[in-house]
């Protein structure tokens, strides 16, 4: 296997287990959530977000890890890319929702 996928595999095993941990402390408190991700309006985040803020992270943190192991499977890689942009969506979303209320 190449070196380049050998970073990348590690990379994506990273960044998986980052993720993970944010999961568990988006579930543990959700007070992080308004004190570092969503600063615009901290009062709109409760604990929902905050739950389906952490059920998203760990979905993408499973298929991260899952392309680490099979990095040459097509399917799981196009997801994995796929899921960065969702994330970004999902971020852009939410700050949209945040100025309307």
């Amino acid at each position: 296997m190449s070196r380049f996928l050998n970073v990348l595999r590690s990379w994506l095993v990273m960044v998986s287990i980052i993720a993970m941990g944010n999961t568990v402390q988006s579930f543990r408190d959700h007070s992080f959530l308004s004190e570092k991700l969503y600063t615009g309006k901290p009062s709109l985040v409760n604990g929902l977000q905050a739950r389906t803020f952490g059920i998203w992270t760990l979905l993408s943190s499973v298929i991260r890890c899952y392309c680490a192991i099979d990095i040459r499977n097509k399917t799981f890689n196009s997801i994995t890319q796929s899921g960065k942009e969702l994330h970004a969506e999902k971020g852009l979303f939410v700050q949209i929702l945040q100025r309307f209320h």
